[in-house]
């Protein structure tokens, strides 16, 4: 126990010199903590909003293809797949006009798409009712409808029987702003299906539409579908496969989620740089200051084993002065990014949604091994020269 003694005492007694090295150590921690913090509050605010647009995970066929039932099923199986739904579109371009039920009054006009669970702007895990419709904010509002309510829609077709319907749907849900803009409604595929069958001249025996061609004779395609990735990392491979195996061009935001990736990995290189050259300074001022130590007690420590000490337990002196020395400094570093995040939150605050500076506690647990290991390390020159010291220094210098 006398090393250790030893070591607290000699740590008081030359303070200043120790608290020197602490300030050291916080001088070091302290900008790369507020790095870290900085690389982790923009690049996860970043990719925060991503994750929460739907629409990133977006996946877009321009033009009208054929898609039939078998190869959505198909594109429902890829793992990368979140969400997906079939429409045909070719009669009603993906339109609809709608008025409240009862009321006077022009229908108005606005794009439909078909939903179902795990819809990214439902988030919903059971099937829309075949007579319920989702609308927008702004379409609600514009035909002045709340939830329970209920809609009309205008159906009209010319060939080869004319006929006029208007099928009415409840409003199951409103989406907030956020989630859709404009006039946007949501339904079941099968519902935009059947006005696409009433469109083309088919009987809709659901709507009561007696008159027109057979349904059974109906081949199903569907010329547009809505397709979601999974999550941002799996839109790049979603968009890879599906035009591997359907041969047509599609498109997404990728460029808006590699620009935060590639911000990301950037930030990373220029954190490694940064920390390995502090590392690297940091051990060799250590290194030099122990050791400098262990020059200057060589009387003190040579009594000491004189006393019957072992060189182990010398060895103990510069090691257990680095541990405390370390935690001392990285304290003072974590006080000193407390500041600076202060400050940088508040310079920059309005400027993302969320705090600039946030430090996750993972990597800051890894800085404080780190700053433990560097300085560990760096006395463990100084601890193997307190081992080889003579015990007969003190009494020759005697």
């Amino acid at each position: 126990m006398k090393p250790l003694r030893f070591a607290f005492a000699d740590l008081w007694a030359d303070r200043v010199h120790f608290l020197c090295a602490a300030a050291l150590i916080a001088a070091m921690t302290a900008p790369l903590l507020l790095l870290l913090a900085v690389k982790s509050g923009v690049v996860g605010t970043l990719l925060g909003e991503l994750r929460q647009s739907p629409e990133i995970r977006l996946i877009t066929v321009p033009g009208d293809h054929q898609f039939s039932p078998a190869d959505i099923d198909e594109i429902r199986a890829w793992p990368q797949t979140g969400f997906v739904a079939p429409q045909s579109a070719a009669i009603i371009t993906g339109r609809i006009a709608l008025k409240a039920e009862g009321r006077r009054g022009a229908f108005v006009t606005g794009r439909v798409a078909p939903t179902g669970p795990g819809d990214p702007l439902t988030d919903a895990r059971a099937p829309l009712p075949a007579d319920a419709i989702i609308l927008s904010a702004g379409f609600a509002q514009r035909l002045g409808v709340s939830v329970g309510d209920r809609v009309s829609l205008d159906l009209e077709r010319f060939e080869p029987h004319p006929a006029v319907i208007a099928p009415a749907f409840r409003v199951a849900a409103i989406l907030p702003a956020r989630a859709a803009g404009g006039l946007f409604a949501l339904m079941d595929p099968l519902s935009i299906d059947a006005m696409e069958a009433f469109g083309t001249g088919y009987a809709v025996p659901r709507w009561g539409v007696a008159a027109g061609r057979d349904p059974v004779e109906r081949v199903l395609s569907y010329e547009k579908l809505r397709l979601y990735a999974a999550d941002i990392d799996a839109v790049g491979a979603l968009e890879a496969r599906f035009e591997a195996r359907f041969n047509l061009n599609a498109e997404s935001q990728l460029s808006r989620i590699e620009a935060v990736r590639r911000l990301e990995r950037n930030l990373d290189a220029a954190f490694a740089f940064v920390t390995g050259a502090g590392a690297l300074g940091l051990f060799a001022a250590l290194m030099a200051l122990f050791w400098a130590g262990v020059e200057r007690k060589k009387p003190d420590l040579s009594l000491l084993a004189l006393m019957g000490a072992r060189p182990v337990a010398l060895a103990q002196v510069p090691m257990v002065q680095a541990l405390i020395v370390a935690l001392g400094g990285f304290a003072l570093g974590l006080a000193g990014y407390a500041l600076g995040a202060a400050l940088v939150n508040d310079w920059f605050s309005g400027s993302l949604n969320g705090a600039v500076a946030i430090l996750p506690a993972s990597p800051a647990l890894w800085m404080l091994a780190g700053v433990l290991a560097t300085a560990m390390l760096a006395a463990g020159a100084a601890a193997y020269a307190a081992m080889r010291i003579d015990p007969a220094l003190i009494i020759r210098e005697s």
